[in-house]
């Protein structure tokens, strides 16, 4: 059974990267412009939280820095903010020059390079660097920090994941307290809706 994934918060998103695997893997988080460095802190909060000191968060504020910034990281995740700066000849010209923004697999076993911005940011990347968002692929989420259901919604919602993992909620607030819960997104979202948030990335 697949289930459809509603906006995420960070908590969510941050267990889909740490679950990610590959070399050069690139994710976008799509969230309101006046928050990108708040819920950039907080992926790589819970990332961390998951697996030790495997994200980093780094502003960029030009096509160079960012490329020095991602192909220089050691850290597993890289995630990168402040794209709201770039224009459209910046994408262009990260577009010409993309080969200098893999990130070696020798570096660690993978390498996650997640670009938290604006939807409008994304846009002049889609039009500017076509190639550059076929590296994305359609690994873009929107990320929000509140998930705005209903009473009705929110219960329909919870239902669907008790079907789909088979477990109470006290189940699942068990095994994250114990620190066995699986690193899912669908776990993070039972645990957000359940208002236990506090548990990811501490176990």
């Amino acid at each position: 059974m697949i289930l459809p994934f509603e906006p995420e918060q960070p908590a969510q998103f941050a267990f889909r990267i740490v679950e990610a695997s590959g070399a050069n893997v690139w994710y976008s988080a799509i969230v309101a412009s006046q928050a990108t460095e708040a819920i950039a802190a907080e992926i790589a909060r819970v990332a961390n939280g998951i697996q030790s000191d495997s994200a980093v968060v780094e502003r960029v504020v030009s096509a160079e820095t960012f490329e020095r910034a991602v192909h220089g990281s050691t850290c597993r995740i890289w995630i990168g903010t402040g794209f709201e700066c770039f224009d459209e000849s910046a994408w262009s010209r990260l577009d010409r020059d993309r080969t200098r923004l893999e990130r070696a697999p020798a570096q660690t076993d993978s390498t996650i390079v997640v670009l938290v911005m604006s939807a409008e940011s994304y846009g002049k990347l889609q039009s500017s660097a076509p190639n550059l968002a076929s590296w994305i692929g359609g690994s873009v989420f929107h990320v929000a920090p509140e998930l705005l259901l209903s009473s009705d919604a929110r219960a329909a919602r919870l239902n669907e994941l008790r079907l789909w993992g088979s477990m109470s909620d006290a189940d699942v607030v068990r095994s994250a307290t114990e620190g066995t819960l699986p690193a899912d997104p669908y776990f993070a979202e039972w645990l957000v809706l359940l208002d236990r948030g506090d548990l990811l990335g501490d176990s």
